[in-house]
């Protein structure tokens, strides 16, 4: 879509001033309704590539606050949007730009309210804009924050598989699918590890833990408090290198239910999932080389 599309279609669903003001007064009050200033405030960034399990995670951050954060969900925010019905159902394939101005606007204001007022603060990303994530926890540190990274350590297969399987969910339920482009995908598994490092180079946070996926909910392995690596980046790199072989060997029982639903529901979408299968089995063949190579040399 060329700029000037997009700015015309921003215009059609474009708040007054006064309509704007009663939006973000509705979303904050939604968010923060309840929550209690604290002396010295957290903000929690959940952080992993698109697809890695940070939803799950969340309840378990909240948890270590006695559920006293703010949660900032953007697609909550979209759609407390007075026009995300209408935009829905006339543009919703860009629904995400046509409401941003907006949505953005508020999101942003949600957040300084939570740094003025010292509200702890979870913040879920994928973490692949690094100046984003950059400027923020240097702008929480001098407001008095202190700055928790809970990270998911997962497999980049995994994850690009996980976006299928919340696909093919969304179709069934009748709820809006969210579709992820492998290209968003692995830009934001590499732009992951890329902040993760300037904000090791910069001291930008105060506590790390590495998560991996588990059965019920994500599992710590790693806390910046113990000494199994020399920092949460190494830890990052050690579960994407290691917890693959697990997920190797469910890959087909999630493929046959993202295949069935996806043929049945979103037959012009097939070809991605067929690509899908074909990068399951180069994945597999490379870790039977790995485990020859291994087997060889010991």
């Amino acid at each position: 879509m060329e700029q000037k599309e997009i700015e015309l279609l921003q215009a059609k669903y474009k708040l007054t001033e006064e309509e704007y003001q009663k939006y973000y007064h509705a979303a904050n009050l939604f968010f923060t309704t309840g929550k209690e200033s604290q002396e010295r405030p957290k903000l929690f960034f959940v952080a992993g590539q698109a697809g890695a399990g940070k939803s799950r995670l969340i309840p378990e951050i909240n948890k270590k606050v006695s559920y006293n954060a703010v949660i900032l969900d953007y697609d909550i925010i979209r759609s407390m949007h007075p026009n995300f019905e209408l935009a829905s159902k006339q543009n919703n394939k860009d629904i995400h730009l046509a409401l941003l101005p907006d949505a953005d606007r508020a999101n942003q204001e949600i957040r300084d309210y939570c740094k003025e007022n010292k509200l702890n603060l979870i913040y879920e990303g994928t973490m692949r804009s690094t100046s984003g994530f950059v400027k923020m926890a240097k702008e929480y540190r001098e407001a008095g924050f202190e700055i928790d990274l809970e990270l998911m350590s997962v497999p980049k297969l995994e994850s690009y598989t996980s976006t299928f399987l919340r696909y093919a969910m969304q179709l069934i339920s009748k709820t809006e699918p969210r579709w992820v482009p492998k290209s968003v995908h692995d830009a934001s598994y590499d732009n992951f590890l890329i902040t993760l490092e300037e904000f090791e180079r910069q001291g930008l946070y105060d506590h790390a833990t590495v998560y991996r996926r588990g059965e019920d909910r994500p599992e710590p392995f790693y806390s910046s408090e113990g000494k199994e690596f020399k920092n949460p980046i190494e830890a990052v790199q050690f579960g994407r290198d290691t917890f693959y072989k697990n997920f190797i060997e469910r890959f087909s029982k999630e493929y046959d239910v993202i295949y069935t639903i996806f043929s049945e529901n979103a037959p012009t979408l097939m070809p991605y999932v067929e690509n899908l299968k074909e990068l399951y089995i180069a994945e597999k063949n490379n870790h039977k080389m790995q485990q020859d190579e291994y087997t060889r040399d010991n």
